[in-house]
């Protein structure tokens, strides 16, 4: 091989690896970033911008649980993080706003939203719902999103332990009075089984999970080969090195299965829709499958990510309530 040939390889390799290494670079502030870079097509969708399920038959539905949220007379609340971090969370009392009645609240429920969004725009429907029924709800905001603050969104690795701290916020404002459950959607719903395994207050007694994913290794594998066509690896080792010297966390610590698996006591309602292309069924069948606590799964025909509730109101609904009954009656499962 001439001298010429090694170099035009050599140089041809270099500006490979530069191209490489900067793609990892945009891929890591898109995904992790609170100042998220805006891009169209297939890199949009790897943030949930621009995927269509913003924009469908459910934002309708979403849009209106948002306004009524926002009409209700919610009181702000700040707690300070493990590391730090100043969170922020609205509370809503089942004594206040509209609908309100007369009696006390029957429980408490701590809502984690999904990715990017809003516990307005993942709870609206839930919210009115679980007010209904008598329930203190504390709508959080996620660290590195919206009142909260924190450079990165770490998929769970930090948000559990924020929901842990949150817990303990709880049973203090209500005195260890009620029984409080933890309830999440996507990103919300993996980071509650992920708290499921922390210590928290005798008075957290379930968690409900909606379209939780498995790992944030599972999830970013998935997302690289099937939105972005590209092969996990060595993206994922790359993007598991920035996140440990850069967000302070590795993909170990964002793991829902193994949480779940070594969960042995808080009972868990998994939910997901049966046409989620975004979060995988197979993830809320792999998380059933690793939890060792009492488990019941729901699955809803035709739902897409995050759309479950909209989706099929009265199944989840009904399947809500009797998970809070049945764990308050000691029957669940």
């Amino acid at each position: 091989m001439g001298k010429k040939i090694r170099k035009a390889l050599a140089a041809a390799a270099l500006a490979g690896a530069a191209a490489y290494g900067g793609a990892c670079e945009v891929l890591f502030r898109m995904a992790l970033t609170r100042d998220s870079l805006t891009l169209p097509g297939p890199l949009a969708r790897f943030t949930g911008k621009g995927s269509g399920e913003r924009e469908n038959d459910y934002s309708r539905g979403k849009k209106l649980g948002v306004a009524w949220c926002e009409a209700q007379p919610m009181k702000d609340v700040w707690i300070t993080a493990d590391d730090g971090v100043r969170l922020h969370a609205k509370f809503f009392p089942a004594g206040a706003g509209d609908g309100a009645g007369k009696e006390g609240p029957k429980r408490a429920v701590l809502c984690a939203h999904g990715y990017r969004v809003s516990g307005f725009w993942d709870f609206g429907g839930q919210t009115r719902w679980l007010h209904r029924i008598g329930c203190d709800v504390l709508l959080i905001d996620e660290r590195g999103t919206n009142s909260s603050g924190g450079d990165y969104i770490t998929y769970g690795a930090l948000e559990k332990k924020d929901i842990a701290r949150w817990a303990v916020w709880l049973d203090h404002h209500e005195g260890g009075n009620l029984p409080i459950y933890l309830f999440g959607v996507s990103l919300g719903g993996a980071s509650v089984e992920m708290a499921s395994e922390l210590p928290m207050p005798s008075s957290v007694k379930g968690v409900i999970a909606d379209c939780g994913y498995s790992s944030v290794r599972d999830i970013f594998a998935d997302q690289a080969s099937r939105v972005l066509h590209l092969p996990p690896y060595p993206l994922l080792w790359i993007e598991e090195l920035n996140c440990r010297l850069r967000a302070g966390f590795s993909f170990a610590d964002a793991d829902a299965a193994a949480a779940l698996h070594r969960n042995r006591k808080l009972p868990v309602l998994f939910i997901h829709g049966t046409a989620d292309t975004f979060v995988l069924p197979e993830n809320g069948e792999r998380n059933y499958i690793a939890c060792s606590a009492p488990k019941r799964i729901v699955w809803v025909q035709g739902a897409a990510h995050a759309a479950s509730y909209l989706t099929d109101k009265e199944l989840y609904e009904r399947e809500g309530e009797k998970f809070f009954k049945e764990v308050e009656d000691g029957t669940f499962c």
